[in-house]
């Protein structure tokens, strides 16, 4: 009896672990999304571009039509827009006016032109016959004494108001006009000119139908004083060539130079002292040494080189040493606080630094 039951028992378990089987089959293929064939996604994409392009709003069909239609309209305003404007007036033909028309051209007499003309205001504000009547005078009249540059002021010229009746005496020294006191926060000439030489009133004054930068003199006022650098030249000075831009020390000379004492050439040479750049003699590198000749001066390869260190001991790009006798100066900075070297072991000289006279 219990084997019969035993028995019983085992085929049910059997049968469960078969349903277990297949619940577990249908779990898994129940909990993967559906996947659809790739032919029917294609066909499913084809019909739907086919049915845009077949449609009666947006289809081929649709578009082809209204170009035809567009293609209509215009042809139809252009015909009638040639037709508006009618035949272009050719040239040497004579124009037609229709009697009929309402528009009316007006011809000024051969005189009225020629007031026009000669009374045309000059950006100046004088008219063209002010301005070369004043322009025949200067040819004709104008002594040439009375109109030049002063000698060692380059940016100076005495003008006579009165220079074609008479000599004009009596009058003060001109202003030194200095290009170096030109500062980066000057507006223009004006500007500068009223700053550094005052109490000169510089202003714009019409000269010969042109306006020139000058002052009166204060001694004769029939005297003014042109300021010769033209607008541009005051720029190029203020943003590049101005002792308010900053540039790297150059060679002045010989005699504008002030030389500290010399220091012999080691492996290593640091010298911490305000300098524009040094001087490197080289009296001795080890054999076999490679150099180029440049003419009759020697460059040796591979001997040494030198850096400068600005006032925050930051050290510029090095600069390769060779000649026998070189020169060698900062190129970032204006002037440096020390520089340090290294040599190849065997090399001998000296090694002199100067600084740039004021």
């Amino acid at each position: 009896m219990i084997g019969q039951i035993l028995a019983q028992l085992s085929k049910i378990i059997s049968i469960l672990g078969t349903v277990l089987g297949i619940v577990q089959t249908v779990q898994t293929n129940t909990s993967g999304a559906a996947v659809e064939n790739s032919p029917f996604e294609i066909d499913t994409a084809t019909q739907e571009a086919l049915a845009i392009l077949t449609d009666g709003t947006f289809g081929l069909a649709a578009l082809q039509a209204q170009l035809a239609t567009f293609q209509a309209t215009t042809a139809v305003d252009v015909t009638a827009l040639l037709t508006a404007i009618g035949t272009p007036q050719q040239a040497g033909v004579p124009v037609t006016i229709d009697p009929a028309s309402t528009i009316t051209i007006g011809i000024d007499s051969a005189a009225a032109i020629v007031v026009g003309v000669w009374s045309y205001l000059t950006p100046q504000g004088q008219d063209v016959a002010d301005a070369l009547g004043q322009t025949w005078v200067l040819l004709n009249n104008l002594a040439p004494s009375e109109v030049f540059d002063i000698a060692g002021l380059p940016w100076m010229t005495r003008w006579s108001l009165n220079g074609w009746t008479s000599a004009i005496e009596g009058y003060q020294a001109p202003l030194l006009i200095d290009e170096t006191t030109i500062l980066s926060t000057d507006a223009d000439r004006q500007a500068w000119l009223n700053r550094v030489t005052s109490p000169a009133l510089w202003e714009m004054h019409g000269f010969i139908g042109i306006d020139v930068l000058a002052y009166p003199d204060q001694d004769n006022d029939e005297v003014w004083w042109i300021c010769t650098m033209t607008e541009g030249q005051f720029v190029a000075l203020r943003d590049g060539g101005s002792s308010s831009v900053r540039v790297a020390p150059v060679w002045p000379g010989i005699d504008n130079t002030s030389f500290l004492p010399n220091v012999a050439i080691d492996v290593t040479v640091r010298i911490d002292a305000a300098m524009d750049g040094c001087l490197v003699y080289i009296d001795s590198v080890p054999s076999k040494t490679g150099f180029f000749t440049f003419g009759d001066q020697i460059s040796y390869r591979n001997i040494g080189a030198v850096a400068f260190i600005n006032d925050d001991l930051d050290v510029e790009f090095p600069q390769l040493i060779g000649f026998q006798d070189g020169l060698y100066m900062p190129k970032a900075m204006e002037h440096a606080s020390g520089a340090v070297f290294r040599f190849a072991p065997g090399v001998t000289g000296n090694i002199a630094t100067f600084t740039n006279l004021p």
